[in-house]
This record gives structure tokens, sequence and C-alpha cells, in this order.
């Protein structure tokens, strides 16, 4: 039997009506009295983990409560160096934030998430840069959301996270539909469908495909909209689907019918999903769904519902500050009062239109997501063999140039010299213009053989961290071969005896993943993209000693901070704390364990013309030997009596090189001084820190609806 496209949708409509309210959770209510009796019980050490049960507990139903939760769980998994945990808690307390549309805070919380995870969790990392991505959306910043999207997906694609790719595809594609490229978003939205359904995956694969069925609706592919929902319906109906996304499906309905101008049908769905989005409080989708029931009204000869749909669509946009939104009415609002003669009302929402759209889409905004596209696209195209072999090849066209350009500057000289021998005169004026290209030429020379240096010198780098990592991780891995061997022999006939093995392995499993997780933390100094944001200086460097809490003579050290409360900077603070952080441990680490010797100091000051922010970090410790002085920052150098990786100082250099800065040994012993140099640009006045943000205690749900039906998944 065959079915015109207008009944096909009406049967998804009534299949999708019979589906969604035939499932039913029915769940109960469990106490947190079990929890709460159990904290009061439990060891000092452990009730972090209590804490962070309660957070997970009442983070829907009491969310500030979650949130005093939360922030215990970070101060006893930090108390108690329960480095997992304490990640654990600055991703609930990023989420709860980000909830309440306090971003600052969330960045603050999620930033300080990257600088717990890096080198110890990487799997982390993703979730952290996802999550800051979402913030920015929020914020409707989609450059800086893009950009960590994508960051997000790298670091997933690195880790074979395959789930966690399809997150991020998912999440790129909302961006675009945001920007209303909708060809694009359906190629992100599909990228993130194949690797679901190549590897398995069901978590979200129905807000992927409604994804798609929206982009599909905004292309005009009507058929192939409606083959996605019949298929989001067979999904929920063997998947038990949340039922949160009921509303979801009725905007998607009311946005195929309105696509289609079958009115009637659009207009009934947007009032269900209308309906529901009052009732579950979320004023984003209601504001969405508002606007374009108000589309159906006005296309029905009913402007003055359309524009009290409107007034309230703009009232709740403008108080959450939902710029897309925003833009939406304006735009609507101008054309009804254009239709309606009331000329001097429409020019003045035609003005709000243009400022709008203009903050959300201006020409900068354009160049950045150009360049983050290209740059994705080259990414995605060549992996780590090829970045290589690229290096090797760029190195070589260098090396040509730079003999090209010093043949053509011997061949000019030459060809000048002959045609201006026979002339005195005119041979002492051409051979100052032979002299001046010569000399222009030696510099461009000069230059590119400076280049070519630079990057032999990281190719050097690269293949050096290859060879020592394997050669590194080589022994450690034959030794844990080696004693699981004698383990399993000895554990026949003499069973205690394994306990040492074990005990061995342990130690030998725990070197090798420190190894491990330094490299993962070089790679992300590398790979991380620069993020600037106003902090206070004192306030970071403090937070970078807490890095060193965990070594043995931290208690037997005198620490000071000489930097001045009120100095603050606008830089990407993930970067400078990791540096300082390595600095500061490294300080630990040499210094004097005698508690009324031993010293650590860090001097924070502007430079005499302002324009560099200079931070010293000295100790009196043990010093560095003067043969070491200047390979001190180099890959794998270890420059004292005390074992070491050799890649501390390195990556913090990497780090401030990043940040166009400079980092230098200037004393060996006596005391040794590291100095810290990076450029400095006054903060705007009305930029903060998020330290000092005073969030309110009331959140919603951040896995929201895009404005015009798109979803998006943490």
């Amino acid at each position: 039997m065959y079915y015109t496209l207008t009944e096909q949708i009406r049967l998804v409509t009534c299949t999708c009506i019979i589906i969604l309210f035939s499932i039913h959770c029915i769940a109960q209510n469990p106490s947190a009295e079990p929890l709460l009796r159990l904290l009061s019980s439990v060891d000092e050490s452990r009730k972090d983990s209590v804490y962070y049960e309660l957070v997970k507990f009442y983070r829907a139903s009491d969310p500030s409560l979650a949130k005093y939760y939360a922030h215990q769980t970070r101060v006893f998994s930090r108390l108690y160096d329960h480095r997992e945990l304490e990640v654990k808690s600055y991703n609930a307390l990023g989420y709860l934030y980000n909830s309440s549309r306090h971003y600052d805070s969330a960045l603050y919380f999620y930033r300080q998430g990257i600088l717990q995870a890096v080198g110890h969790f990487p799997v982390r990392l993703i979730y952290f840069y996802n999550d800051i991505g979402s913030v920015y959306e929020n914020m409707d910043v989609y450059d800086s959301a893009l950009s960590n999207y994508l960051h997000s997906y790298e670091i997933a694609l690195q880790l074979n996270e395959y789930q966690d790719q399809a997150i991020a595809n998912n999440n790129i594609g909302t961006i675009y539909f945001r920007l209303d490229n909708y060809q694009e978003a359906a190629k992100y939205y599909e990228q993130a469908l194949t690797i679901k359904r190549r590897n398995n995956i069901t978590s979200g694969l129905d807000v992927n495909m409604l994804n798609l069925a929206y982009c599909l609706n905004s292309l005009g592919r009507y058929e192939q909209s409606s083959d996605l929902l019949n298929e989001v319906i067979r999904f929920c109906k063997t998947n038990a689907c949340d039922a949160t996304k009921e509303p979801d499906i009725y905007h998607a309905l009311g946005f195929g019918y309105l696509n289609q101008k079958m009115y009637p049908q659009a207009e009934e769905y947007f009032n269900k999903a209308i309906t529901m989005y009052e009732q579950r409080g979320d004023e984003r989708q209601l504001a969405s769904s508002l606007v374009w029931l108000s589309i159906v009204q006005m296309n029905t000869d009913r402007a003055q519902a359309g524009e009290r749909g409107l007034m309230r669509a703009r009232d709740l946009a403008e108080k959450n500050q939902y710029k897309r939104i925003m833009r939406d009415c304006y735009e609507q609002l101008a054309l009804l009062y254009e239709r309606t003669g009331q000329l001097e009302l429409s020019l003045q929402y035609k003005n709000k239109f243009i400022t709008v759209k203009d903050n959300l889409f201006n020409e900068k905004l354009a160049n950045n997501l150009r360049e983050l596209y290209v740059d994705a696209a080259r990414k995605q195209s060549q992996r780590i063999i090829e970045e290589k072999e690229d290096q090797i090849r760029r190195g070589r066209i260098v090396s040509i140039l730079t003999a090209v350009v010093s043949v053509l500057t011997i061949g000019l000289s030459i060809s000048l010299f002959i045609n201006l021998r026979n002339n005195r005169t005119l041979k002492r004026v051409l051979e100052r213009e032979v002299a001046a290209k010569t000399e222009s030429l030696q510099k461009a020379n000069d230059k590119l053989a400076t280049v070519n240096t630079r990057l032999i010198h990281s190719q050097q780098e690269f293949d050096s961290l290859v060879y020592r990592t394997s050669h590194d991780i080589k022994g450690p891995l034959a030794t844990l071969l080696g004693l699981s061997r004698l383990a399993i022999r000895e554990f026949k006939d003499n069973p205690q005896a394994v306990g040492d093995y074990l005990d061995k392995i342990h130690k030998t499993g725990d070197s090798l993943n420190t190894l491990l997780s330094r490299m993962i933390m070089v790679n992300t100094i590398r790979t991380q993209p620069l993020v600037e944001e106003v902090f206070s200086v004192r306030e970071m460097v403090l937070s970078a000693r807490e890095e060193s809490r965990d070594l043995p003579n931290y208690p037997l050290i005198t620490f000071t901070c000489e930097v001045d409360r009120g100095l603050m900077v606008r830089t990407d603070k993930i970067m400078l704390q990791l540096a300082l952080a390595q600095l500061i441990r490294n300080s630990y680490l040499y210094a004097k364990t005698n508690p009324e010797q031993g010293l650590v100091r860090v001097f924070g000051r502007l430079s005499e013309a302002g324009d560099f922010l200079n931070i010293k970090v000295e100790d009196n410790g043990v010093g560095i030997d003067p043969a070491y002085r200047e390979r001190v920052f180099e890959l794998f150098t270890v420059a004292s009596e005390m074992h070491g990786s050799g890649l501390g100082l390195f990556s913090a250099k990497t780090a401030i090189e990043r940040m166009e800065g400079t980092i230098q040994l200037t004393r060996n012993r006596n005391p040794t001084v590291f100095e810290i140099r990076i450029p400095y640009t006054t903060p705007r006045l009305d930029q903060t820190s998020p330290e000092h943000s005073s969030p309110a205690q009331s959140v919603g749900q951040i896995n929201a609806v895009d404005p015009v039906g798109a979803l998006k998944t943490n």
C-alpha cells in the first residue's frame, strides 16, 4: 500500500503518540538517609566518596544541596589526595554552575579539573573540553564552543573513545545548526550516527537521530526526516527512551509541518510541546516553541495571537540572554508590525534584530570559525604519522629554499659585477645596490636557516621523545612480565612469596603509569587551545603550589608568595599554572629540608614599562650543576644527583613559549632562580575572575534542545 507524504507524517504522528504514552517509567524516590547515616560513621579518609554519592542523589532534585556536597567532596578528596574523586568533584561543580547559568564559575571549575586531570586521567579531559564547549555554547560564543568541542574530539580520537567521538561530532553539528549552516550540521550529525551504529552504541542514539531530522527538515528533505522520526519511534519502543524526549519529538513534528506549510498540524504539536516545556520549566525551549507557534499564527492571519506569543518569547529570551532567540523574536516582530502598518515599531525591532545579529555573527567570528573548520579538516585527514612526515618534508623544502636563495644571491652579485666592470662611476653606485640587495637576501637566507634549524630541532626532539619513551617503557614492561612469570611459578610452591612479587609489580606499574602520565601532559600542552581569561596572579601561584602537596618534604619547607593581591593578568591560566606548578615542584624537590632553613619563594612583578609580567621562583637547595645550565630545559635532561624524568622543566618551557613568553635559569645556586616572562596587557575593568563570582543556588538541566530543535549531549 502506498502512502502520500502527508499520510506518512500523520502515521508517524499517531505512532509517536501511542508509543510515548505507552512508555511509563515508575521509579521509587529513594531516601538519602542511608547515605547520611554512613557519612556519620565512615572514616574521615572515605567521606569524600559518600559526599560524591550525595551529589549524584541531589543533582536533579535539589541542585543547591548537590552543590554543597560537591564542594565537600572537593575539600576531602584534596585533603586525602584522592585525585580521581577530586577531578569528578570539579566536573560536578562545573555542571551545576553551568546549569544555573553562572558561566564564569562553571569555566573556573572545569579548568581546575583539567589541571588535575592532565597527566593522570586523559579520558576526563574529553569530558572537560566538551563541557567547556557547552558553557560557551550557552553563552552564544560559538567560536570558543566549537574550538573546545573539536579539541574534545581530537583527544577522543587519540584514545579510541568511540562514544565520546560521537558526542563531540553531535555537539559540533549543533554549533553549525545554530549558525544556520544546516549542510555542515547534517554532516557532523551523520558522522555521529555512523560512529554509534558501527560500534553498536545505543546511548544517545535517539538524540542524534532527532538532530539530523531537524537538519533534514531545514534542508527541505522531508521524506528523509520522516523516515528518521519513524526510526526514533522504533528505537524508543525497544530501548525505553527517556520520557523527557516527548516534548522534543512534538517540537520536531511541529517544525516539520511548519516547513511544509501544514499549519493546523504544526500548531497542534507546538502547543503540546509548549505545555510540556512549561511543566518542565525549560525556558529556552519554551521560548523557541513560542516563536515558531507565533510564525504559524501570523501565517494564518492571527496577528494578535502571534504578537502575544512573540512578546512572551522575547521576555524569556531577554531575561536569560538567549541571544539567538532574541534575534528570531526581533525579526518576526519587525515583520509583524510591518504587515500591520505599525512602521515605527517595525523599524525599532529591525534595528534590534540587526544589532543582535551582528553581535552573534560578526566578521571576526566568521573568520575564527573558518579557521577552526580548516584546521579541523586538516587534523581529521592527517594522523600522527602523516604529521611527522609533513614535518620532515617541510624541513627539506626549507633547506632547498635556503640553497636556492644562496645561489640566487651569489648569481645576482656576479651578474651585477660583470655588467658594471667597464663603468667605474656607475660601478660604484651599483655596487652599493648590490651590497644592499645581498645583505637583504642574506638576512632572508639567515631567517630561513633559523627556521630550518628550529624544524630540525623540533624533529630531533620528537625523535628523542619517541626513542626515549619507547626505551623507558620497554624496561618496566620487561620487568612486569618477568615478575609475573616468577609469581606464577612461585605460587604453587610458596604462595606467601607471591605478595612480594605483587608489591614489586605494583611499584613497577606505578612507575610506568607516571611516565605515561607525564608524556600525556607534554602532548596536552603542545595541542591544547589557548583560552584567555582574567585572574589573580597571587591566587594562581597559591593554587600551583598545591600541586607539590604530595611531596614528603612539603611540610618541612617554608613557602613565601610575594605577589601583590591586586595584580591581575589576562592570559591562558591553565598553561601558566602548569608551568609554574612544575617550577615550584622542582624547587620543593631540591630545597633544603631543614624546617629552619628550607625555603621556596615566588615573586611576581610587572616590568618597568608595564608590558611584561615577571615571575621568579627561587629555592636555597642543592642548585644546578653549571655543566647543565645551558641544557636544563632540554628534553630528558636531569641536572642533579636526584632522579627525575627530565620532562618537568621541558613541559614548563613548552607551556610558556606557547604563550609567547620566555623562561630562564638566571641563577644556578645560592639561591637557584628561575624566571618567567610573559606579555602583559591591562585587563578591562568589566572583566572579573571567576573565583569572585557569586552564583545563585537554583539550577536547571544543560542537556537541552537547540532553540529551534537541535539537541546536544554531554
